[in-house]
């Protein structure tokens, strides 16, 4: 009984050793933004993989990998890198499709909330934006939510660029400017982009998956007194 024991305890610490051995930590990174007035987009993704006890390093995947349907190539001597660049109409859930080592067809779905166009929401019907008073953007499209942020691009020729981030979710589409951020911009006329971000973490058949989002809106003009 003691040998029968022995034996079984044996086989079940060599099992647990090669199990340790042949565990694969492995993780995908997808990147994707796109400009709504170019209507392009950009994606990248990095695969990397290690043995257990071992820092991942970047891979290719046996089988590549696809954004939209379209072939990603990989960067030269990037080991796992891959990008692609192409035209067409904005996503709200954008498509990422590789195997898995059995061959087995997997995927991602990046969300990306779209704003269809936005604008200003004045107390008065003023057409400028008052440095003393706060100001109302609202936007065409869905509420801020979880893991997403906006960031407002302002542009004038004299005074440059101010950026200014705005984070939280909201309860509807739009949100109020302070008159301290508006206070930042100097008299005149002004170009206003919203970047829209979305960050997602999840995983996909063991692999470790972190996702980006960044849609580009179109350039409004607005002045500013």
């Amino acid at each position: 009984m003691k040998y029968t024991i022995l034996l079984f305890s044996l086989i079940m610490s060599s099992f647990g050793c090669q199990t340790a051995e042949t565990q694969k930590f492995q993780s995908l990174e997808f990147y994707v933004r796109y400009l709504q007035t170019e209507k392009t987009f950009r994606a990248e993704a990095t695969f990397r993989e290690a043995s257990a006890g071992q820092n991942p390093v970047a891979a290719e995947l046996p089988g590549g990998l696809k954004f939209e349907g379209k072939e990603m190539s990989v960067l030269p001597e990037s080991g796992g890198k891959y990008k692609t660049e192409f035209d067409g109409d904005a996503q709200t859930e954008p498509l990422f499709v590789w195997e898995n080592e059995k061959k087995q067809l997997q995927q991602f779905k990046m969300p990306m909330p779209a704003i269809g166009g936005f604008n200003f929401r004045f107390a008065t019907k003023a057409e400028k934006l008052n440095r003393s008073r706060p100001a109302r953007l609202v936007w065409s499209g869905e509420p801020i939510g979880e893991n997403e942020s906006f960031l407002l691009f302002w542009e004038n020729e004299e005074h440059g660029v101010v950026k200014m981030p705005v984070s939280g979710m909201t309860a509807d589409a739009s949100l109020i400017l302070p008159a301290v951020k508006i206070s930042e911009l100097k008299p005149g006329g002004w170009q206003l982009y919203i970047v829209r971000k979305k960050a997602v973490k999840t995983s996909v058949d063991g692999v470790e998956v972190k996702g980006l989002g960044e849609f580009y809106t179109k350039t409004e003009t607005f002045l500013v007194e």
